[in-house]
């Protein structure tokens, strides 16, 4: 499998649940990612391309904000499924939206 250098900008630990999470970063190509579940990114890698293991999975994109809507959108399912996440209090933010 391909794989790209990564840096990521935004983690949600534990997120949606214990040892798995969401991640929003930037591949060495100036593509944007958005990544769910325990696999990546690993030592600061990721699939090359779009993948969907499980719980796991990458999607990437051209701007940031579809990154960023990618995964607001992830996280609001979970929400109205759960009803008691609070996305809001557990950001760790690493760029201002």
């Amino acid at each position: 499998m391909d794989t790209r250098e990564v840096k990521a900008l935004e983690r949600h630990s534990n997120f949606p649940v214990d040892g798995q999470d969401y991640c929003l970063g930037q591949g060495d190509d100036g593509r944007w990612f958005f990544a769910w579940g325990y696999r990546w990114p690993r030592n600061g890698k990721v699939p090359a391309e779009d993948l969907e293991d499980g719980n796991n999975g990458i999607h990437w994109h051209d701007a940031p904000d579809d990154a960023r809507r990618d995964m607001r959108e992830a996280m609001d399912l979970f929400d109205a499924d759960d009803g008691g996440y609070n996305p809001i209090a557990q950001y760790d933010v690493l760029w201002p939206y």
